[in-house]
C-alpha cells in the first residue's frame, strides 16, 4: 500500500462570510504488486510478538549504515552533477542505476490499483 497526502492553507486576500481561509487536504492512495517475492520471510506468522518488538530492533546495524552510505554516495553524485555547473562533464560516468540482486524484477512495470 501507498499513500501521500498533500494539505494545503489558502488564504482570502478580505475575508468575509462567502470569501474564507480554506484548509484543503488530498490524499493518494494505491496499492502495488510486490514485484520481488523474499523467500526467507515468513508471511504466515510475525518474526516476535508486539509485545516483544522494541524501536531498537528496526534501527539500522553496522552492516546497513556502511550500505546506505555506498548508495548514497551513488544518489549524491547524481544531484552534484546535475546541479552544479562544474561538474555536468562527469555525468557521461556517474552511476546512473544501483545495482542489486532484484534489478531485472523492478525493470518491469508495477502492477497498480486504485483503492479509492
Amino acid at each position: 500500500m501507498v499513500g501521500d497526502n498533500i494539505d494545503l492553507m489558502v488564504y482570502a486576500r478580505i475575508q468575509s462570510e462567502e470569501n474564507q481561509n480554506h484548509s484543503i487536504h488530498w490524499t493518494q492512495e494505491y496499492a502495488a504488486l510486490n514485484r520481488v517475492v523474499e523467500h526467507s520471510l515468513d508471511e504466515k506468522q510475525p518474526i516476535k510478538s508486539f509485545s516483544e518488538f522494541q524501536l531498537s530492533d528496526i534501527l539500522p546495524g553496522k552492516a546497513v549504515q556502511e550500505r546506505l552510505k555506498l548508495r548514497w554516495a551513488v544518489l549524491a553524485s547524481r544531484v552534484v552533477c546535475k546541479y552544479l555547473t562544474k561538474f555536468k562533464q562527469l555525468q557521461d560516468v556517474i552511476v546512473s542505476h544501483i545495482p542489486h540482486p532484484y534489478a531485472t524484477e523492478m525493470a518491469t512495470k508495477s502492477n497498480i490499483v486504485s483503492v479509492n
